[in-house]
């Protein structure tokens, strides 16, 4: 009984034994002294030959298949293993290719061949290949492939001996991960930014088809090249440095001037970041959109303001002095003449009797402010003259005495009525801009109004479960109807939500603002979340929240925040081992320093950086839409607050969110 308990690495080695020994017994003994060590033991009519009936009982007895091919990729052996797991005949595989036999994707067949060929010939064996084969039925199977290469008695490579191993369970995956890679090469492919990667040395390895259509280069022609090679000149200087802090661990983001195959500049903005392989960099990816249109557009608009600007100042500028009861000392020819007369009429005139009363009791509490605390006060307001209603920049500053004493004010105010134009025509411009890309992207709008829904619903849920918690074997409490009257008011909340939606493009209204407590909105907070937290094994806690002084932000912000930020720790919480999170909030002068700190599993380095992006989440499928950090952000961002991240990765995540007192 041949022996079958081998490692493939002795089945291959005996392999080419017995095809030694074959060459030998043809050497000897064939009358045409040839080598017929390459025929198939199963001839087209399913016999085996006499002389290797040894070599044929030895490897048929084998459960793995086995093959021989010669190096032009045909055929020449297989084992009763391969046979059976094929479904196939011996005629119907000697002499043909794997391809023609169809128990294997032609391209992934000849992917696989040009990758492992180069190092078997140079090694004469290769472990453990992995690679899909097909089965009968045409669904694919994940396989393990051991190759070695086989030598005629000249000791010159002549065959290819492989012994094919089926690694269950792993079809589906293997699969599914071809099909993603497939898929991620048709995007990047057929999106119109450019996509590059480079090595550590800023060479590039890859560049999608956009390369062609941007800039007008091959993309098989630009591979190889440093990347220095597509910016212009005068900005290479800048991109050493920006190669430089990618390759420091660094994601950055900048505008660039790359050059097109004739060497015309194309602007473009750029976000770079670099390429991790088991927490070493390996090298970096960048994607570049053009934004030469938006480019020229700016230029446009800025030489406009710059014509503003000159006509205001060459027009010259008004200046007159007051007194501290807003009587006119003093008016230059160019103020006199932009109220429709001469210094003389106006002199000894009032606020009152030169302005309407509204503009002039709102100047006059600039001049009285300055009077009073001897320092000077700058301001953008509307005033009116000669009957309009303009934008002024004007500037006041004490006049004072010969001791000292602040007597007066000195009013300088400079006409910039079409320079504000021009610069809301900007802002205007930019708002579109932003506006159109948000447009485009009508599926992130659909999923984050999704997830904004997520939060009331959630209200309305765990507000029901809490009810029916206190009612279990209770009368009716008084909590009953408090988180009933909750459940009824976050309904309202998702038709604002949904209204909010409908009104993006438009922006006709803005959230209602009010001044919220901190204390009471994380109250209610972890009150609705204790049944989730409970359920995930994690202690939700506050501290120093009593003493904060309420801030002025958009209703049910407050909530959300602190809401995105319990949630995010409860889904990272492992339900096995006890954790805690724990919201501590102190006053730093004019500030709020709010800390959400937790004890979980943390953020990996590499994922730092992203966490604030749309649709990112680490999460499993189905467990997390990855919009949760992004609205925080939004949230504190209207705020005209800072929210960043620290996390040691196995110890836990502190998110730090800094929100101004004061109303800006």
């Amino acid at each position: 009984m041949p022996d079958v308990g081998k490692t493939q690495s002795e089945l291959l080695t005996e392999i080419a034994q017995l095809r030694r020994r074959l060459a030998a017994m043809d050497a000897t003994g064939s009358s045409d002294g040839r080598d017929h060590s390459a025929k198939t033991c199963h001839q087209s009519d399913g016999t085996a030959t006499t002389r290797s009936s040894y070599a044929e009982r030895l490897l048929d007895a084998l459960p793995d298949a086995v093959s021989v091919t010669d190096l032009d990729g045909q055929i020449c052996y297989v084992n009763q293993a391969f046979l059976r797991n094929t479904g196939l005949a011996a005629e119907e595989v000697i002499g043909k290719s794997f391809p023609e036999t169809g128990v294997v994707e032609t391209e992934q067949f000849y992917t696989v061949h040009r990758q492992v060929m180069p190092q078997l010939l140079a090694e004469g064996a290769v472990r453990e290949v992995q690679t899909l084969g097909l089965n009968p039925d045409g669904s694919r199977i994940a396989v393990l492939v051991d190759l070695v290469l086989l030598r005629d008695a000249a000791g010159e490579p002549s065959h290819v001996g492989a012994v094919v191993r089926q690694v269950t369970g792993l079809t589906e995956a293997e699969y599914a991960l071809i099909q993603s890679e497939r898929r991620y090469r048709e995007i990047v492919e057929t999106v119109a930014d450019l996509i590059i990667t480079f090595d550590l040395d800023g060479r590039l390895l890859s560049v999608n088809s956009a390369a062609r259509t941007m800039l007008g280069l091959d993309p098989d022609d630009v591979i190889g090249r440093h990347i220095a090679d597509l910016v212009v000149a005068e900005h290479r200087e800048a991109v050493a440095s920006q190669f430089g802090h990618v390759m420091g661990g660094h994601s950055v983001q900048s505008e660039m001037v790359l050059a097109d195959y004739e060497g015309r500049p194309i602007h473009v903005e750029y976000r770079a970041s670099p390429v991790m392989d088991n927490g070493r960099i390996v090298g970096g990816r960048a994607i570049a959109w053009d934004i030469t249109n938006r480019k020229h557009l700016e230029r446009e608009l800025k030489a406009s303001e710059e014509r503003y600007r000159t006509f205001v100042e060459s027009a010259g500028e008004t200046i007159a002095t007051v007194d501290g009861g807003g009587t006119f000392l003093y008016m230059n020819s160019t103020a006199a003449r932009q109220l429709g007369g001469q210094p003389a009429d106006f002199v000894g005139k009032t606020m009152w009797e030169v302005f309407p009363p509204e503009v002039a009791e709102f100047q006059m509490a600039d001049i009285r402010n300055v009077i009073r605390t001897g320092e000077g006060h700058s301001t953008v307001s509307l005033s009116c003259v000669g009957g309009e209603m303009r934008w002024y920049n004007t500037t006041i500053q004490p006049l004072h005495d010969d001791g000292g004493n602040v007597t007066g004010a000195l009013i300088i105010a400079r006409d910039i009525h079409d320079l504000k134009k021009a610069q809301d025509e900007l802002d205007a411009y930019r708002e579109r801009m932003m506006r159109a890309e948000q447009l485009a992207s009508l599926g992130t709008l659909s999923a984050t109004l999704a997830h904004e829904l997520t939060q009331p619903l959630t209200v309305i849920r765990l507000s029901i479960q809490n009810a029916l918690n206190d009612l279990d074997g209770m009368r009716c409490p008084p909590r009953v109807v408090e988180d009933l009257k909750d459940g009824l008011g976050e309904v309202a909340c998702v038709t604002a939500i949904a209204e909010r939606f409908r009104d993006f493009a438009r922006r006709s209204s803005e959230k209602t603002v009010g001044r919220i407590s901190i204390a009471d909105a994380a109250g209610k907070v972890m009150s609705l979340l204790r049944q989730s937290a409970r359920e995930s094994n994690i202690v939700l806690e506050t501290k120093g929240l009593d003493t904060l002084p309420p801030l002025c932000l958009p209703e049910k912000g407050m909530e959300q925040l602190i809401f995105a930020m319990a949630q995010n720790a409860i889904q990272a919480a492992d339900g096995r081992k006890r954790h805690q999170f724990t919201m501590v909030g102190h006053r730093n002068g004019d500030w709020i320093e709010l800390q959400f700190c937790d004890d979980c599993i943390g953020i990996a380095p590499e994922h730092l950086g992203q966490v604030f992006e749309p649709f990112f989440t680490t999460k499993p499928v189905g467990q997390g839409t990855g919009l949760g950090l992004c609205i925080a952000q939004q949230i504190v961002s209207r705020a005209r607050g800072r929210i960043c991240v620290d996390s040691d990765r196995g110890r836990g995540t502190t998110f730090r969110v800094s929100l101004p007192i004061k109303e800006s």
